[in-house]
């Protein structure tokens, strides 16, 4: 009798295990797809704020009744757009620079996962800055002008389009530069793209005010200065004379000229282009260049990479320069440079798609 009876209890027990096993597997999937972080599933789900520049470029390009857009038709575009993919956002202006950090800080407490970034570079890096050092994900929706960071991850430009890639992309990491305790996503360097800076700002030259801004301009475009600098690479020291010295993290820098091409995000390295003493023509070479992507094939420009930069004047008593963070100058000679691997995680296509 107990041997005519083991055959059907063995099947049973084993019917149990095969359910167990399949409710198990149901539960730690379902956990992955609420608190997956990086290469897991897309969490559908993820609670987002969206902080947004209504001055953004494609905002303002936004078709309405009045023209121009009002901060509340921007945020009306956002929410329609987030609503037709099902994301899980609250909508809100970009808060002044002074009080980002403490809204991040409230963002985390109040359980969000994500906080997006609707605006240009000058938009997300400030919002990425705030958010090194916190458990929340950075997520971009390139509606600004030139979106440098959004090209470099491959993201889409169409509002829809990026929206769904917010609710539904997979989280990556990447790196970031430091500079003392500033971070930047693009590039910092020293040379003719700093001094631009110094000498316009973060937006650059304007067009009503073109006089006062070729009389600024037009010295540095007929005699391109060229700097004695003493660079150490990962402890390896290089005497250059240098137009330009561009540390990139990603490929784009400024009006999306391609300084880096080959410059990756999440390899840990920079890219440090090395630009030398350019006549105007070679100058207007390298402009053309840049514009087409293929700097690195000119016989004045080097290449190499590295952790760890530091840059200074060959001689202790010359005047320091300026040294630029992405749009702004944020420091001054002599200055140390440092990549941050894998500091900050946000939402993107993986890393083997193509930029558009």
């Amino acid at each position: 009798m107990m041997v005519f009876l083991s055959r059907p209890l063995k099947r049973i027990g084993q019917a149990r295990e095969r359910l167990s096993h399949r409710v198990l597997s149901l539960g730690k999937r379902r956990l992955r797809n609420r608190y997956s972080v990086l290469g897991e599933a897309p969490i559908l789900d993820r609670r987002t704020l969206i902080l947004y520049n209504p001055k953004a470029g494609s905002l303002k390009a936004q078709p309405t009744k009045s023209g121009v857009p009002s901060p509340e038709e921007s945020a009306t575009a956002l929410h329609e757009a987030a609503k037709a993919v099902g994301l899980n956002a609250t909508i809100e202006p970009t808060p002044p620079p002074e009080a980002l950090r403490q809204r991040v800080l409230a963002a985390q407490a109040e359980g969000y996962e994500v906080v997006a970034a609707a605006g240009g570079d000058g938009t997300v890096r400030p919002i990425a800055q705030a958010l090194i050092g916190t458990s929340l994900v950075l997520g971009v929706l390139p509606v600004g002008t030139d979106n440098n960071f959004a090209h470099s991850l491959g993201l889409p430009f169409s509002l829809p389009e990026a929206m769904q890639v917010l609710a539904t992309a997979p989280v990556r990491r990447v790196d970031v530069g430091c500079i003392g305790e500033e971070y930047f996503l693009e590039a910092a360097g020293v040379g003719l793209f700093a001094q631009i800076i110094s000498l316009f700002g973060p937006d650059g030259p304007h067009l009503f005010r073109f006089g006062r801004d070729w009389k600024l301009l037009l010295p540095l475009l007929l005699n391109p200065p060229a700097r004695r600098l003493q660079l150490v690479l990962d402890g390896n020291t290089y005497a250059e004379e240098a137009t330009m010295v561009s540390i990139c993290n990603s490929i784009y820098l400024g009006a999306r000229f391609a300084v880096a091409p080959d410059a990756k995000l999440d390899d840990g390295l920079f890219d440090v282009v090395m630009v030398g003493a350019l006549s105007r023509w070679e100058l207007l070479r390298f402009a053309l260049a840049l514009r087409f992507g293929n700097t690195l094939q000119l016989p004045k420009v080097t290449c190499l990479r590295a952790r760890e930069v530091e840059i200074s004047r060959v001689r202790y008593r010359q005047r320091p320069l300026p040294v630029h963070a992405d749009d702004h100058i944020a420091a001054h000679t002599p200055v140390k440079i440092k990549v941050i691997p894998q500091a900050l995680c946000v939402v993107a296509p993986d890393s083997t798609q193509s930029a558009p």
